[in-house]
């Protein structure tokens, strides 16, 4: 049995699943340390983001959340794209990660099931990497509440909390976040989170009539767009559940949804209360490389350029970043005013707390302050700005760098292909350029010129880069010259 605490949830993990589940365990080792020379780059989205299901894709001509960085892989790095539920709460999105990148039955924990109201088994993954342990470790990037997702996923792994698994925190080597809410947002209460009563939601509320929407969704289990809620473990679909499902939408519209008010969902995680609880609970490893970028939106106000090849689908394409542009620039301004016109009397977690460093939605979600690195009452993880290519950097501290872009600015929705292109491939180049979490000698890899976008510290040497660790020594040089 593996136990993980948070001062908002408790979690007990156990694999006494069905026999069939069981059989699969007794004849898979637990954990094998067989090294191999693979360390995918695994991507996680953030809210909204559709989950994984083995009949329906995850994207479409419409919609395709990582775009470019999908096709970024190499042999020894290939890129992995990860799909947890969109609305589930940071415990149960770490959950399904863990499953969905390891393989088996996905177990939320039968404390964490009892206590919340719902089932303790969700679906089962065959494995994006099967052979993932801490001699086999990943890149984690998430985007969004994505970038806190990987974090408990690395707490659940560190408290070796996944049972018939022998985890720590180096099955991870490196921790990146894209306009991540590392200390909640102030737009989970613009939405309808009460500051003083959290987890509780204001009546007829933007946040409680979308809550009353998914209720709907699921209760007919139906994809609008093809967007699967992944929301299985709630039991809310009236052709799997019957009567009781019946019972659960009307309590939802009619009374109090044991859902939407509950600490159990991705927006009440998204706020200040649960990120601060989180926080004090999730340790900054040493031996783990962290990576921030914080969305300014300085340069979220430019209209997407106009295409050089003037035919009619490439005029038809770019209308259509055009419209979605627009749709984003009111969307996330709309957000942004609402969240500052607010004065947030009773928000207050923890000693200290400064309301400021929070009203400025920089990216039209997140402010500078909560994208940068995790602080707890306990005070700030270790941090400084990411230098520029050449300086040493080290395990063990959040290195932070800021684009113009706004939240959805890389992801979904970026200015333009090359723009994302240009941005992966550089943050690519550099995690594989990192040595493992327990790597005692120097590892040269080969890096190509990258064109400039405007990005601060994320140039890697036009030739060659060498990052080199000494045994018991915590710095990682990467000289200009090479190696």
């Amino acid at each position: 049995v593996g136990v993980c605490a948070s001062p908002e949830r408790m979690c007990v993990h156990t694999v006494d699943h069905a026999a069939s589940a069981e059989r699969g365990a007794e004849r898979r080792p637990a954990s094998p340390e067989r090294g191999t020379k693979r360390r995918p780059i695994v991507l996680v989205p953030g809210f909204l983001g559709p989950a994984w299901h083995r009949d329906r894709p995850t994207s479409s001509r419409w919609y395709n959340y990582w775009g470019e960085a999908r096709t970024l892989g190499t042999s020894e790095a290939p890129v992995l794209c990860a799909w947890p539920s969109g609305l589930a709460s940071l415990h149960d999105r770490a959950c399904e990660l863990f499953a969905q990148i390891k393989g088996g039955v996905t177990d939320y924990g039968v404390e964490h099931s009892q206590h919340f109201g719902h089932a303790r088994y969700g679906r089962s993954y065959d494995g994006l990497f099967p052979e993932w342990c801490e001699a086999n470790p990943i890149h984690l990037v998430g985007h969004s509440l994505g970038g806190q997702t990987v974090r408990v996923l690395q707490h659940l792994l560190d408290t070796n909390a996944f049972a018939g698994h022998r985890t720590s925190a180096a099955w991870v080597c490196s921790v990146t976040a894209i306009n991540a809410p590392l200390n909640g947002s102030l737009a989970a209460y613009a939405l309808g989170e009460k500051e003083e009563d959290a987890p509780a939601v204001v009546k007829f509320s933007p946040g409680h009539l979308l809550g009353c929407l998914v209720h709907l969704v699921a209760f007919l289990d139906v994809r609008l767009a093809g967007f699967d809620l992944g929301l299985d473990q709630w039991r809310l679909s009236v052709w799997k559940n019957g009567p009781a499902a019946f019972a659960t939408l009307r309590e939802a519209l009619l009374e109090r949804s044991k859902i939407v008010e509950s600490a159990d969902n991705a927006a009440y995680d998204a706020t200040v209360h649960s990120m601060t609880a989180w926080n004090r609970s999730i340790a900054t490893q040493p031996a783990c490389f962290y990576f921030s970028f914080v969305g300014t939106g300085a340069d979220a106000n430019l209209l997407p350029p106009y295409p050089d090849h003037r035919n009619l689908s490439s005029l038809c394409l770019w209308l259509s970043v055009v419209v979605q542009w627009v749709l984003r620039r009111v969307f996330l301004a709309t957000l942004a005013w609402l969240s500052a016109r607010r004065e947030y009397p009773h928000l207050a977690p923890y000693k200290g707390f400064d309301l400021n460093d929070f009203r400025e939605q920089s990216d039209g979600l997140c402010s500078k302050h909560s994208q940068r690195f995790p602080v707890s009452p306990m005070g700030a993880a270790p941090a400084a700005p990411l230098p520029a290519a050449g300086q040493d950097i080290h395990p063990g501290v959040w290195y932070h760098a800021e684009h113009g872009q706004d939240h959805m600015g890389l992801v979904p929705f970026p200015p333009s292909q090359a723009f994302q292109r240009a941005f992966f491939s550089r943050l690519f180049a550099r995690l594989r350029a990192l040595p493992r979490p327990d790597a005692g000698k120097a590892l040269c890899v080969e890096s190509h010129a990258m064109a400039n976008v405007g990005l601060q510290g994320v140039d890697l040497p036009g030739e060659r880069a060498c990052v080199s660790l000494p045994t018991f020594d915590t710095g990682i040089h990467v000289p200009l010259a090479a190696c």
